[in-house]
């Protein structure tokens, strides 16, 4: 059974990608020593093993990492796969040597990255959602103040009221024997 290869075009709509980022990450994973089959015209053709490398790389810039370490982070996993080709495995091999972080701490550092942001937006979500709930308890808080406020001032104008009706009440009552005295 003989293997696809892709054409550029291919590759950069499966991913979803402009063709000049498929040419500026085909150079960087060149330059980290991979090296993809070319045409009888020059031109880089793609197996199914470039796809899973390219979508291994997708996923690495798509959780915050630069593009350096998300190549060699693609080249690592492709490597422990045993998906690289074995004329591009002893450039890896050679490279491996000079990488100062291992793929797990690269891994680590994308996903401390990853729940960082995913922190952050969840903390601005709760503080959004806590200062919706405070707005809203403070606006009952101030219709019943305000309700409670009315009853004591409408509680206090009949007192005033029932004061000044007695107050009435008790003069008209002296006033009258003041002059039924007479």
């Amino acid at each position: 059974m003989e293997e696809r290869y892709y054409r550029p075009a291919e590759i950069s709509a499966m991913l979803s990608i402009g063709h000049s980022t498929l040419r500026k990450w085909c150079v960087k994973l060149e330059d980290s020593g991979y090296s993809f089959l070319k045409d009888d015209r020059g031109r880089r053709v793609f197996a199914p093993s470039d796809v899973t490398l390219f979508q291994d790389m997708k996923g690495f810039l798509n959780h915050q990492m630069n593009m350096e370490d998300a190549a060699q982070a693609s080249l690592l996993k492709c490597r422990r796969e045993g998906e690289v080709r074995p004329r591009t495995l002893t450039l890896i091999e050679r490279e491996q040597s000079s990488v100062e972080r291992s793929l797990d701490e690269i891994v680590a550092e994308a996903a401390d990255k990853f729940w960082s942001h995913i922190h952050g937006e969840m903390e601005q979500h709760i503080r959004s959602q806590v200062r919706q709930e405070m707005q809203e308890q403070l606006a009952e808080f101030e219709e019943r103040l305000e309700k409670q406020y009315e009853h004591q001032v409408l509680d206090a104008a009949k007192e005033i009221a029932v004061t000044i009706v007695r107050e009435r009440e008790q003069e008209s009552k002296s006033k009258r024997r003041f002059f039924g005295l007479f």
